[in-house]
């Protein structure tokens, strides 16, 4: 069995060992600009993200090389808004991009 003062020495041994152990490092703190320009690019991808339109049923095309099909996704793209929404849609620059991947067996 151990004495008062065992136990009182024994639990602040244990405190300090916890307070050293959750203690940041001084290289693991994030300023306050750091911590300002990571939020910005948050709320900037956030909305980047809001004006994306996922287009689904449109028919894939067998054209050689990437930059063709990506032409060639752009054309459908804007031949559907055109005849289906009566509005000629406004591209980013980067255009369109085909989600998945190919599988050969369907159009």
């Amino acid at each position: 069995m151990r004495t008062v003062h065992e136990h009182a020495e024994t639990d602040s041994k244990q405190s300090y060992m916890n307070e050293t152990k959750t203690r940041p490092v001084k290289d693991d703190l994030v300023t306050v600009s750091q911590l300002r320009l990571e939020m910005h690019r948050a709320q900037q991808d956030v909305t980047r993200r809001k004006l994306n339109v996922v287009v689904s049923g449109l028919p894939e095309t067998r054209v050689n090389g990437d930059d063709a099909d990506k032409e060639t996704d752009r054309a459908a793209f804007v031949k559907f808004c055109e005849e289906n929404l009566s509005l000629k849609s406004a591209l980013a620059r980067n255009g369109c991009v085909r989600l998945g991947k190919t599988d050969g067996a369907r159009p």
